[in-house]
C-alpha cells in the first residue's frame, strides 16, 4: 500500500530536477597577449604580469560586486623579448598589472590604475603594457641618541615612524622597509616623474627636524616636492627627543 506514494515521490523529484536551471558549463577558454615596454618603445624582458577578474559595476555600490565565481587571478613571467600570454581565461573583464626586477621602473599600478581587459569566450585579446622610469627618492632619519629602534617590528606593533608620499590628493604609498643601522634609517621610494608630490614623515613617538634643525609638526608637516626624471631627491631628517619631552614636540 505505500509503494505508489514512494513513486510519486521519485517522479517528483525527477520532475523538480529536470526542470531546475542548469549551472552553465564554462565556454571555449579566451587568452591575453602582449608585450611590456617602456615609454620609449624598448622591450623590458622577463617582466611580470598580474591578472584578476574585475568586480561587476553595481547601483548603490561604488566598489562593485564581486565577480563571478569560476573565475581565477594569478601571475605569468614575460620572456627575454618581453611578450607575455595568459591562456585558459573564462570570458570577463579582467585587470592587469605589470612589473619588473630592474629597480628604476614603476610597478604599473602602484600610482596608477590597473589595465581593464574585456575577454569574449574562445577571443584572443592583445594588451601591451608600459613602464615608466621613477624618481628615487631616499630619506635619511639619523638617530644619534637611538630613539628608534634597531630591530624589524613585530606585524602587529604599531610603527615608530611612518614614512610615505602622496601624489596631489590621490592615496597615500607608503616606503617600504628601511636599511638599519648603528646611525638610524635610510628609507627608498620610487615615485612617478614630473609629479607634485608631498613627502609625509610621522612618529607619535619620537620628535624630528629637518637637515637645518627645524622641527617638523606631527602630523601637520609634509614636504612638498616636484619630481623630475633622472633626478634623485635625497632628504635628511634627525630624532632629537621623544614625544612630549623635548622642547619641539607638537
Amino acid at each position: 500500500m505505500k509503494q505508489p506514494k514512494r513513486n510519486y515521490l521519485l517522479l517528483a523529484l525527477a520532475l523538480w530536477v529536470s526542470q531546475a536551471p542548469a549551472t552553465p558549463a564554462p565556454g571555449p577558454a579566451a587568452s591575453i597577449v602582449g608585450s611590456v615596454t617602456d615609454t620609449n618603445g624598448n622591450v623590458i624582458p622577463n617582466a611580470r604580469v598580474t591578472y584578476q577578474p574585475a568586480r561587476q559595476p553595481e547601483a548603490g555600490d561604488r566598489f562593485g560586486a564581486a565577480p563571478p565565481a569560476g573565475l581565477r587571478n594569478g601571475e605569468v613571467e614575460a620572456d627575454a623579448i618581453g611578450a607575455f600570454r595568459i591562456e585558459n581565461l573564462r570570458p570577463a573583464t579582467y585587470l592587469l598589472c605589470a612589473a619588473a626586477d630592474e629597480s628604476k621602473y614603476l610597478p604599473s599600478c602602484d600610482w596608477g590604475n590597473a589595465t581593464r581587459v574585456n575577454l569574449s569566450q574562445a577571443s584572443t585579446a592583445t594588451q601591451n603594457l608600459t613602464l615608466k622610469e621613477g624618481v628615487r627618492i631616499i630619506i635619511s632619519i639619523n638617530d644619534p641618541n637611538h630613539l628608534l629602534p634597531q630591530t624589524p617590528q613585530g606585524l602587529w606593533t604599531p610603527p615608530k615612524l611612518t614614512v610615505g608620499a602622496m601624489l596631489g590628493t590621490a592615496a597615500y604609498h607608503g616606503a617600504g622597509e628601511p636599511v638599519t643601522d648603528a646611525t638610524g634609517r635610510s628609507y627608498e621610494m620610487l615615485v612617478p616623474p614630473n609629479s607634485d608630490l608631498t613627502l609625509w614623515i610621522y612618529s607619535s613617538d619620537v620628535t624630528l627636524a629637518d637637515a637645518h634643525g627645524m622641527p617638523l609638526r606631527q602630523p601637520a608637516d609634509g614636504v612638498g616636492l616636484r619630481t623630475r626624471l633622472g633626478d634623485d631627491l635625497h632628504f635628511a631628517f634627525t630624532a632629537t627627543g621623544i614625544s612630549g619631552s623635548a622642547p619641539n614636540a607638537h
